[in-house]
C-alpha cells in the first residue's frame, strides 16, 4: 500500500469498537487472577501482585490466545483491570523495569502516548532499573 509502511502500522495501535467491548467480559477465578472472555469464549487470564505498598497492583502475567492478539483487547483489559483498582483505591502498574515483556512495554508506550498511563521515575528508576509504567491516578 502506498505512503504505508511498518512504522504506522507499529505507532497506530488498535482499538476495539464499542459494540466489541461490550463483548468482552473479565471473571475473577482466584486471589487475583481473572479468565478474559471475548464473546462468551475464554480467550486467556490476567494475572496481578501487590505492589506499591498497597496503593497498586501490578500486572504478573498475561495471557491471551494467538488469535485474538493486537486486535486492542489486551489493552481494554488494562483499562478494565485499572478501573477496578480505582474504585478500591489503587492503580494498575507494569511489573519493575526489566521484567516485563516486548509486548507489554508496547502496550504500556501506548497507553502513556494517550495520554492514560505514564512512566514512574523513582529511587528504582536513579538507580539505573529500566522503566516501568502506570497508570495515571484517578481524578
Amino acid at each position: 500500500m502506498e505512503g504505508s509502511n511498518s512504522l504506522d502500522r507499529i505507532s497506530k495501535p488498535k482499538e476495539l469498537s464499542e459494540k466489541e467491548k461490550e463483548l468482552l467480559t473479565l471473571s475473577k477465578v482466584g486471589h487475583r487472577t481473572q479468565s478474559i472472555y471475548f464473546k462468551g469464549k475464554r480467550i486467556g487470564k490476567i494475572s496481578l501482585r501487590e505492589s506499591g505498598g498497597g496503593n497498586s497492583q501490578s500486572i504478573y502475567e498475561v495471557e491471551i490466545e494467538p488469535g485474538y492478539r493486537n486486535r486492542g483487547i489486551g489493552k481494554e483489559v488494562y483499562r478494565r483491570v485499572n478501573q477496578e483498582l480505582n474504585k478500591k483505591g489503587m492503580v494498575l502498574t507494569s511489573e519493575i523495569g526489566g521484567i516485563t515483556s516486548t509486548e507489554a512495554n508496547h502496550m504500556w508506550e501506548s497507553l502513556v502516548r494517550s495520554g492514560e498511563a505514564e512512566v514512574v521515575t523513582d529511587f528504582l528508576t536513579e538507580r539505573g532499573v529500566p522503566v516501568r509504567y502506570k497508570f495515571k491516578d484517578p481524578k
